[in-house]
Formats: structure tokens, C-alpha cells, sequence
């Protein structure tokens, strides 16, 4: 009989060849058009989605369970999708496939050293479609997490977890008006600590007005509801309002300025059994 080890690796492999037929499988269509490289992305980043890949910096108020407690933190994340090669169809029927990676670090700014507490590196391919008001985003993940040395040497730091997972997960959206509708769900192909459970759920909506709200300010926002098997499916909810500088749209360069609120089990890294309330502003980069 197999390993665990052995049978995950060939789980993760065949869910990756997946992704790959599953987008390049269209490539055989004479019908479409085929752009390398292409600029923005069929699946517009979820708003609301505390672990989207992209450009940002913030400042919350957190107040947390165990040794973590109440503290001042710096939130910074860096990533992006970049597309590989698209087919086209039409100016309403589009595939995509695209490389995806971010970094999520929080910093304890109430420590001497402004601890860095937690990164979570994450890398993987997303196969993307467009069809009218529809979308649809199917990943496969490998995120690693890793504790700053300053936070390991204070008086709060947990005893550490070698904690790293690949995942896949696919999400629907459907655009109405102003405002955009998606759930899905996701599962963990591997994970360390091997006893975790591994099915997530996700739903919510974004907004984006059509008209300037404030100066050259669109209008935007979303919330955002995360579950886990692991957690016995309570819920973890975001919530962002803010404006939005630039012309809408993916591949254009815009800044996001957001209020916002999370209340749930940490999102990020060896914590995830941790419930945190938080609240702040952030600042996004988008392109």
C-alpha cells in the first residue's frame, strides 16, 4: 500500500496537470485567439478576500485570543497574477492561464523591534473564464509559513508548527450591475500539521459604483464569509468600504483606500486556531 506522503504528491500532481488541460484544452479550438503574455485578469480580484494576491499596506487594531492579546498591527501584503497566455473567443468569451503569488506578513508595532509575527508565501497556477455577466477562477496553491526571529524570542510566541499546505480551490462569480456575487470552495491536497481537516467554503459579494462618489473616488466594497471543516464551520466575516482612484477595471493601474474589519479565526499562517477581532485602514495597489 502507498504511503501518505507518496499519494499526496500524486494528488497534488494530477490536480496541477488539471489546471494545465483543463485551460490548454480550449488552445485546440481554431476559434479563439491566442494572446501571450496578456494584461489584467479575466477573474477580478475579490475585494473582500483577506488572502487575495496583491499590493498592500494597512494599520488595525487587534484584539485576540491567546498569547497574541491586544496589539497594533502592521498588515503588508505582495502579490499578483501575472497571465500567461490567453484564448479569446470574443469581447465576452475569454480562457486565461496564469502564474499567481503573494506574501502576507503581520508586524507587532507595539514590540521594540516592530516584531514581524507571521509571512505566509504563497505560489501557484489559476486557470480563469469569462462569459458574460459569469466568471470562473480554479486554483492550485502552495503556501509555506514561516515566524519572525524577534517574535520567536518574546514572551508571546506559540510553540512553533511546521505549518505549510498545497490547496485547489474554485470560485463563480456572476456580475449584476454594480455589484458582484461568488462562492466557492476549496480543498487541502496536503497539509502539515496532517491532522487538520480539509474542506473551505466561501461566499460574498463585491460593489463597485459606476459614478465618481468622492473627487475622482469610485465607490467600493465587499464582504466577505470564509468556513472550515477544522472549525466546525463557524464563520469568518470581512468587511471593506472604501474608494477607489483610477479607471475601474483589471490591467489598469488604480489605488484602493479601505475601512475594514475581520472577526473569525486568524486567516493567516501557524494561527489558525486563533480567533482575532480586527479594524483599520489599508491602502491597495492595484494593476
Amino acid at each position: 500500500m502507498k504511503n501518505n506522503s507518496a499519494w499526496n504528491s500524486q494528488l497534488i500532481f494530477m490536480s496541477t496537470a488539471f489546471v494545465l488541460l483543463f485551460t490548454v484544452s480550449v488552445f485546440a479550438e481554431e476559434k479563439y485567439t491566442t494572446t501571450v503574455f496578456p494584461i489584467g485578469e479575466l477573474f477580478e480580484p475579490l475585494v473582500a478576500d483577506p488572502k487575495e494576491p496583491q499590493f498592500s499596506v494597512g494599520f488595525h487594531k487587534a484584539n485576540s485570543s491567546g498569547r497574541l492579546g491586544r496589539f497594533n498591527a502592521a498588515v503588508v501584503s505582495y502579490g499578483e497574477h501575472f497571465g500567461l497566455i490567453r484564448w479569446q473567443e470574443n469581447s465576452t468569451n475569454s480562457w486565461q492561464l496564469s502564474v499567481v503569488g503573494a506574501v502576507f506578513a503581520q508586524f507587532n508595532m507595539d514590540a521594540h523591534s516592530k516584531d514581524l509575527i507571521n509571512a505566509d508565501y504563497t505560489i501557484g497556477l489559476s486557470s480563469t473564464h469569462h462569459d458574460g455577466e459569469a466568471s470562473y477562477r480554479l486554483r492550485v496553491l502552495h503556501q509555506s509559513t514561516h515566524l519572525g526571529d524577534e517574535f520567536l524570542l518574546s514572551a508571546s510566541a506559540p510553540d512553533r508548527i511546521n505549518y505549510s499546505l498545497e490547496a485547489m480551490d474554485f470560485t463563480a462569480a456572476y456580475q449584476w450591475s454594480n455589484y458582484r456575487i461568488y462562492g466557492g470552495a476549496g480543498y487541502l491536497l496536503n497539509v502539515e500539521p496532517t491532522s487538520l481537516d480539509r474542506v473551505a467554503i466561501q461566499l460574498g459579494t463585491d460593489f463597485h459604483s459606476s459614478s465618481y462618489t468622492l473627487g475622482n473616488g469610485y465607490m467600493t466594497g465587499g464582504i466577505d464569509l470564509s468556513a472550515y471543516q477544522g472549525d466546525d464551520w463557524k464563520t469568518n466575516t470581512t468587511v471593506k468600504l472604501g474608494l477607489e482612484f483610477g479607471r475601474p477595471g483589471s490591467g489598469s493601474r488604480r489605488i484602493r483606500i479601505m475601512l475594514e474589519g475581520y472577526d473569525g479565526k486568524v486567516p493567516f499562517g501557524q494561527f489558525y486556531d486563533v480567533s482575532i477581532k480586527s479594524y483599520g485602514i489599508t491602502t491597495y495597489l492595484l494593476f
